[in-house]
């Protein structure tokens, strides 16, 4: 278990390839969004980012989540103390920050013979810090949008969850209209494969061929379920001395996984689903033709559900189907 961190860090050449495209192709410098489901892989991207974009690129990425930042002041101010590691003047104004940070980006660009990108993990924080300044929140995107229109070496670069249509107050999609969204999606067959059967170098487990096929149809590709379902698998062999995995050791392991605490779960039907689209999944699961259209497209477009080929509509990964059965109505 201990070896799953560096190398099996698996696929998102498609991603890189665009960013890198994008990025060396513009005249000016796009607003990308790096947007996908939780616990999906997107931090893990931005920390794979210097070593998949080379040395063309010099990436600073900052949480938002940390609890050093509490204004917007702290997110602008950090950003240049990434980098000005001697020089400790802080700006406590919104607007005095931004000046500080522009000014300081834009020289210190000038002087770098590389694209800069400047990260907002978890962006969706940095918002509400942005609703917090009222007026000035506004301000602020206006200044950060004029400042991506008119160079061509640093780049913003936001990741999270949510879209910037669905964020108000400030409206985010307002400001960055011509922003790029990648988005951060499950794993491909071949790299989930990969993940499974060999994860690292020296990997001793041996799965039957059925058995690979089935951890790949209920999670999908989804990363962070099949890193659990891989994690336990070796804890569960380590436990019982054995090679060769089984479907019973899959069925145990499942009950793991399907814990009712599982983080991935509860995040979708707690905190993404509120009651309506809990409903309009409920429906979706009994085979009913949902009745609100606005919650159908947001699961689709967040890609929770897929439409197959009879028009009708199922959740993308079984495992949550499985899960909400189990658990849903607790919640």
């Amino acid at each position: 278990p201990s070896e799953f961190g560096k190398e099996t860090f698996i696929g998102r050449g498609d991603l890189r390839d665009e960013l890198s495209f994008r990025i060396l192709s513009s005249a000016t410098m796009p607003t990308f969004l790096l947007q996908g489901q939780r616990r999906v892989g997107k931090t893990s991207l931005l920390n794979f980012l210097p070593e998949l974009l080379g040395s063309r690129f010099m990436i600073i990425a900052q949480d938002m989540q940390r609890s050093e930042f509490k204004t917007v002041s702290d997110c602008f101010n950090g950003f240049v103390q990434r980098i000005k590691l001697s020089e400790n003047k802080l700006f406590p104004e919104p607007l005095q920050a931004w000046d500080e940070f522009e000014a300081f980006f834009k020289e210190f660009a000038r002087r770098e013979d590389r694209k800069i990108i400047l990260a907002f993990d978890e962006y969706e924080n940095f918002h509400r810090l942005l609703k917090n300044e009222g007026e000035n929140g506004e301000r602020l995107l206006a200044a950060m949008r004029s400042f991506s229109q008119h160079q061509n070496q640093v780049v913003l670069l936001f990741t999270g969850l949510y879209l910037f249509a669905d964020l108000r107050e400030p409206d985010f999609s307002k400001y960055f209209v011509h922003a790029h969204r990648l988005k951060v999606g499950y794993l491909k067959e071949e790299d989930s494969i990969k993940l499974i059967t060999n994860p690292y170098p020296e990997f001793g487990l041996i799965y039957p061929d059925e058995l690979v096929e089935k951890i790949y149809r209920l999670t999908v590709g989804h990363p962070a379920l099949l890193q659990h379902i891989c994690y336990e698998m070796v804890n569960r062999a380590n436990i019982f001395q054995k090679r060769n995995m089984s479907n019973e050791d899959l069925q145990a392991v499942l009950e793991l996984v399907l814990d009712r605490d599982n983080a991935v779960m509860t995040n979708f039907w707690k905190h993404f689903c509120n009651e309506s689209l809990k409903q309009t999944v409920s429906e979706i699961m009994q085979g009913q033709k949902p009745h609100n259209m606005a919650d159908l497209l947001r699961l689709l477009d967040y890609g929770f559900i897929i439409e197959d080929k009879e028009k009708s509509y199922k959740l993308r990964v079984p495992l949550f189907e499985k899960w909400i059965e189990k658990h849903g109505e607790s919640f």
